[in-house]
């Protein structure tokens, strides 16, 4: 064989073996990735942290329960730096801490439900 042959298959040996170590170092961005940061999401200007998220309400005669954060909370209940003040068929007070009181509303009038 040449050596023009031999140079050629042991430089094409030698690229096959470090291109797939080259191409793991390469950092491809996630294309799903949401381009801003998700609503309720703390910013540097904001020490209190996320705003709570009303999920769902069950309201009845005698109970009342509000789902935040995924979390299920009665009145008077606390976990965190929030504490429930009221609930209300449609909306939910609470106060957090940092921030004071806030009125979460339900985005979806399907989600709540009433209890017998």
């Amino acid at each position: 064989m040449s050596d023009r042959v031999i140079t050629a298959s042991l430089l094409a040996l030698l690229l096959w073996g470090v291109a797939p170590a080259a191409a793991a170092e390469v950092v491809l961005k996630d294309p799903t990735r949401p381009l801003r940061a998700p609503a309720g999401a703390p910013t540097p200007a904001d020490p209190a942290g996320p705003r709570p998220r009303l999920d769902s309400v069950l309201f009845g005669a005698d109970r009342r329960v509000a789902v935040i954060d995924g979390r299920r909370m009665t009145e008077g209940e606390s976990h965190g730096a929030v504490e429930v003040v009221s609930i209300q068929p449609d909306r939910v007070v609470v106060r957090q801490a940092g921030v004071g009181r806030l009125v979460l509303q339900l985005t979806n009038a399907d989600m709540h439900k009433e209890l017998r």
